[in-house]
C-alpha cells in the first residue's frame, strides 16, 4: 500500500510492504521524489479536492483560520492552491519546486520492521 499527502508543514509519502517487496516499495518511493509524473491528472485531481474542500465547512473555517493567523505569510495559504494557481500549473514549475525543495537536507527517511540496515 502507497499512499501520500501534504500539508502545510510537510509532504508525505509511505508504502506499507511485506518484506519482500521492500526494495521494489523503496524504488517507487525513490521515483516519486525524483521524478514529475503527469500534470494534467494530477491538476484534475487537485481541482476535485479543491471543490470538496469548499463544500466542507470545518475545512472552510480552518483555512479562514490559517489566513487570519498567518496573514501574508504562506502559512496561511491554502496548500490545495486557488482554481488560478492549479490552472496555471505547469510541469516546469514542478520540477523547479523539487529541485528546490526536494532535497538531502529537507528529506526524512524512516523504515520499521523487516527492513535491513
Amino acid at each position: 500500500q502507497v499512499t501520500g499527502y501534504t500539508s502545510r508543514e510537510h509532504v508525505v509519502f509511505e508504502a506499507k510492504v511485506l518484506k519482500e517487496n521492500v526494495a521494489a516499495a523503496t524504488s517507487l518511493l525513490g521515483g516519486l521524489l525524483t521524478t514529475v509524473g503527469d500534470v494534467a491528472a494530477a491538476k484534475g485531481s487537485i481541482e476535485c479536492a479543491i471543490a470538496g474542500a469548499a463544500e466542507a465547512p470545518e475545512q472552510v473555517i480552518m483555512e479562514h483560520l490559517h489566513d487570519a493567523a498567518y496573514l501574508d505569510s504562506a502559512m496561511g495559504k491554502s496548500v490545495l492552491g486557488s482554481a488560478e494557481t492549479v490552472a496555471s500549473l505547469q510541469a516546469d514549475d514542478v520540477t523547479a519546486f523539487m529541485a528546490q525543495n526536494v532535497t538531502a537536507g529537507r528529506t526524512t527517511i524512516t523504515a520499521a520492521g523487516a527492513v535491513d540496515p
